[in-house]
């Protein structure tokens, strides 16, 4: 037996085997007799001893109360009593309170038809559309199991309704996209062909970029499916089509960029004019680097053959780290020999191997290579093999480095180029200034590196003189704040492109009827210039047409532009979008000018990632795709969150 002593009315209690319940009840009725003062300051003294249940020093599992709290609200009070050897014991009493009805329904995870439901299911489509998941998956069974951990009473959707539901999202979301277009003044476009080897099917793949609220956007409006022989005929009217069903027109379009394939080429010219052609500077890099360096090799006099150069050296390289990708013993040595030198496991490299369409990839290549090169040397001596390559001379490893040292430039110009929603066209004439002048300043030491620097050079020069003599993309340089005219060195250019400049100012408020020519001729000379057969004054009016305009010309247009000129560039890093945002009262014209130009891309790389994404859409659980669907599924992956209508972002 235990004995205890109650410590507001004095009297002992005993309990056969240490229970607490008659103790509670006897408690309880203290709290219903009358309250004399001696009586409250006690009940006081009790309650301040009441401890709240998610107090640390009391709860032995957190994570279960944290449960229980879900349930029910509850408190514990803790007694002090005395047991017959005077000392004294805490018991503790816990108080229940059950929740109230709309609490327990707000606790409820999902019920059927009901707003928690379609959250969830909303959720899953958003997740299918942006992670190119197979709609199978819906119905495997540990994401269901999944499903069923987090919400028990929620029932997932099956195969058909996920479809469905996509095809409503789309239907939603397309025709929000369109209302902002609508309104949109100008956009530019990328556009790209693409055959996928799952199915083999070719897909014409377009992109459109346009400014929205100071905010550059782009959205793929189409992954067409190519039915047909890839003409620029048959593709100029599948871009067309497409851009028109987004309420795109021919006004709207600023340019149109591509890369440097005869027939896109020639798609673009023939329905948009070469004046808004853009080739994709990306490629051109690519092209840059390749010429330069295959150009190091000598030619044999006798067999008109290329040998030796940079070319040798790269094929001995790759036949190493081939080696390597197809020996596991041989890549196993090298981790065990990085793991030696007390790197761990995961931070241990590997060798890459190029991709031959891009360049930068062989770049990486040569790096890592002379990353690991002591430690490549030591595997291929120590392996017990005999078809093991042969390591590289010490000569060849310093020509990889002075190699590296003059692809160095190029390769940052390449990732300046791969940047999403990002300002890019005004940067391409800045880009290839600076890329010339990094260049200028190598001093390699070996004689092959210093004939891939004059190569570099010279392909630069010859390949990107286009976008030297480019009216565009020297409009978008002065009128981005970061750069203005800095770049343009050339001054009859300049002078050209800022003339330009202040025309398209004062063909924007053509409408003013002091900007045209109209008033020079009346009606009467109208009509009599139409019944006569030779108009002997025609060449009169025409001057006077010409010098009137050159009177007339707003000077408010040049004194803005020369204004917006005479003050100091932005930082580099600044927003150029932001920036016009918060200066437009000053510049108005120029401004108006600037949201026009600024919206072009440099290169087609978003059409790029456009294909990369549809690549890892079709996959070999999800073949049978069709185009229609995958036109969706790539539009709805390109959206903005802001556009998704059930979307709640935390």
């Amino acid at each position: 037996q235990f004995n205890y002593k109650c410590n507001i009315c004095g009297n002992n209690y005993k309990t056969p085997n240490g229970g607490v319940g008659n103790l509670r009840k006897h408690y309880e009725n203290h709290l219903r007799e009358p309250r004399d003062d001696q009586t409250q300051n006690k009940k006081q003294k009790i309650q301040s001893l009441i401890v709240p249940l998610n107090d640390p020093s009391l709860i032995d599992d957190p994570v279960s109360l944290e449960h229980d709290l879900d349930e029910c609200s509850s408190s514990t009070l803790v007694l002090p009593v005395q047991d017959d050897q005077n000392k004294t014991k805490s018991i503790s009493v816990t108080k229940t309170q059950q929740l109230t009805l709309p609490n327990m329904i707000s606790n409820i995870k999902s019920i059927k038809g009901g707003k928690q439901e379609s959250k969830i299911t909303n959720s899953i489509v958003y997740y299918f559309c942006k992670q190119n998941v197979s709609f199978n998956t819906i119905e495997s069974e540990g994401f269901r199991h999944m499903l069923k951990t987090l919400c028990p009473l929620y029932n997932p959707p099956n195969h058909d309704t996920i479809v469905r539901r996509i095809n409503e999202t789309f239907n939603v979301t397309s025709t929000k996209v369109r209302e902002t277009i609508s309104k949109v003044t100008y956009v530019a476009v990328t556009t790209d062909a693409w055959t996928e080897t799952m199915s083999m099917k070719s897909y014409l793949g377009i992109t459109i970029h346009f400014i929205n609220s100071a905010q550059l956007e782009s959205v793929t409006i189409g992954t067409v499916q190519l039915f047909e022989g890839h003409t620029s005929k048959y593709l100029g009217e599948i871009l067309v089509k497409t851009l028109l069903d987004w309420n795109v027109t021919n006004e709207k379009v600023v340019a149109v960029v591509s890369d440097s394939a005869a027939n896109i080429k020639k798609t673009v010219i023939d329905n948009f004019g070469s004046d808004r052609q853009i080739s994709c500077l990306a490629h051109m890099v690519n092209l840059v680097v390749e010429k330069a360096i295959d150009k190091t090799q000598e030619i044999d006099t006798v067999t008109h053959i290329k040998t030796g150069g940079i070319p040798q050296i790269i094929n001995k390289v790759r036949e190493i780290v081939k080696f390597f990708k197809r020996k596991s013993k041989a890549s196993d040595a090298l981790r065990n020999y990085q793991q030696s030198l007390n790197i761990k496991d995961g931070l241990c490299l590997k060798l890459i191997l190029d991709v031959k369409t891009r360049w930068n990839s062989g770049f990486y290549m040569l790096e890592r290579f002379l990353r690991l090169a002591n430690n490549i040397s030591y595997v291929l001596m120590n392996f017990p093999e005999d078809d093991a390559p042969d390591m590289i001379t010490a000569t060849e490893l310093r020509h990889l480095k002075d190699i590296c040292s003059l692809l160095g430039p190029m390769e940052v110009l390449t990732k300046e180029l791969s940047v999403e929603k990002s300002v890019m066209s005004s940067k391409v004439l800045p880009l290839i200034s600076c890329t010339k002048n990094e260049l200028e300043k190598q001093k390699p030491e070996i004689l092959m590196a210093k004939k891939l620097k004059q190569k570099l050079l010279e392909e630069l020069n010859y390949r990107c003189s286009i976008y030297d003599q480019n009216s565009i993309l020297a409009i978008c340089t002065i009128l981005d704040p970061r750069f203005k005219d800095l770049h343009l060195r050339d001054p009859l250019i300049n002078s050209k492109t800022q003339t330009l400049i202040v025309n398209i100012m004062e063909l924007e408020n053509s409408d003013d009827p002091r900007y045209t020519c109209s008033n020079i001729i009346t009606n009467d000379e109208e009509k009599n210039s139409s019944e006569v057969k030779y108009d002997l004054w025609g060449l009169h009016r025409n001057l006077c047409c010409t010098n009137n305009d050159k009177k007339m010309v707003n000077t408010t247009s040049i004194n803005e532009l020369r204004a917006y000129l005479n003050k100091p560039v932005i930082n580099i890093d600044d927003d150029p979008l932001k920036h016009w945002e918060e200066t437009k009262i000053s510049f108005p014209r120029v401004y108006k000018i600037a949201m026009k130009y600024l919206v072009i891309p440099a290169t087609s790389v978003p059409t790029e990632r456009l294909f990369s994404k549809a690549g890892a859409t079709v996959t070999k659980s999800r073949n049978r795709l069709s185009g229609g669907t995958l036109t969706k599924l790539l539009f709805l992956q390109s959206l903005d969150n802001k556009y998704w209508p059930f979307l709640e972002l935390y």
